[in-house]
């Protein structure tokens, strides 16, 4: 693996492993013990995507999976993005040991096992994205439509996600 690779795979996983959160959470037991009004907490939704990226030769993503839920289902149910080969799980712990209830993970369903795992604060209305998440997969190939209508594989060797809430009109 050559330098800018291992650097790539370096800045990646801290990337992975790093939750870039607004601003400090609550203990994610209640919308109430928010300061948000009750109209408020039930209007947040949780919308996540993910996707495939690769980073050599060039700089590239496609569309995997995506969830839209309302952050109360989130709580009580989870959420789960997957296109069949990988899938971005939520789950939420009520009675965290911790102030770190909110769990992440992209899974291999293939092999059975998660390839990235985050434990994180609650989120928080107030920034952009609450955080991103990515993983190194085995290459694969996907088809891209270029023009004029030519289709062409690419490779991708990346599983990425990134997660939003926003209050839903």
């Amino acid at each position: 693996m050559n330098s800018l690779q291992s650097a790539l795979a370096l800045l990646l996983l801290a990337a992975s492993t790093t939750a870039c959160i607004a601003e400090a959470s609550d203990t994610g037991s209640s919308d109430s013990a928010s300061t948000e009004s009750d109209l408020t907490a039930s209007r947040r939704h949780l919308t996540c995507n993910l996707e495939y990226a690769r980073y050599s030769p060039d700089y590239a993503t496609t569309f995997a999976a995506t969830f839209d839920e309302l952050m109360s289902d989130v709580k009580t149910k989870g959420a789960t993005a997957s296109d069949g080969k990988y899938a971005f799980q939520v789950q939420v712990n009520p009675d965290p040991p911790y102030n770190l209830p909110f769990i992440v993970s992209i899974r291999d369903l293939t092999a059975d096992k998660n390839i990235a795992y985050s434990v994180l604060p609650a989120p928080r209305l107030g920034g952009q994205f609450l955080f991103e998440m990515g993983a190194r997969i085995p290459s694969i190939s996907l088809p891209s439509i270029s023009l004029p209508s030519i289709t062409t594989d690419q490779q991708y060797d990346y599983a990425r996600t990134y997660c939003a809430l926003y209050l839903a009109e």
